[in-house]
């Protein structure tokens, strides 16, 4: 088979789908505004920063999910919540990063602001 054969497959391809692609393409975009909405709505703290994306999402609709999953998801907490178990997010995360960097040292808490370790 030569390359011509596998051109006019392409072509016939193309032609079965030409009327098609607005509305392939209108379902892709609103798919991926939908669910980087939902990503942004479950991850992003920061009310500003979670408007700001899902704007851009919505007004630039490709383009904007794809910067979203570049430079919008934050992998280094992801990983330091894997790492930890979870105690990253918990309130005392100093403690817990402590825990991870040098687990063989007991922490104790007395009141106040006070932090013995042994």
């Amino acid at each position: 088979m030569d390359l011509t054969f596998w051109k006019s497959r392409f072509d016939q391809g193309l032609a079965v789908l030409e009327p098609f692609w607005p509305y392939l393409a209108a379902a892709i975009s609103l798919f991926l505004a939908i669910y980087v909405t939902a990503h942004v709505a479950q991850n992003k703290r920061d009310a500003r920063a979670a408007a700001a994306w899902t704007g851009l999402v919505w007004l630039v609709p490709v383009v904007g999910a794809v910067l979203y999953f570049m430079l919008g998801v934050n992998r280094i907490r992801r990983r330091a919540r894997q790492l930890t178990g979870g105690l990253i997010d918990s309130d005392d995360g100093w403690l817990a990063l402590f825990r991870f960097i040098n687990p063989s040292k007991e922490i104790r808490i007395s009141g106040g602001r006070e932090v013995n370790l042994r």
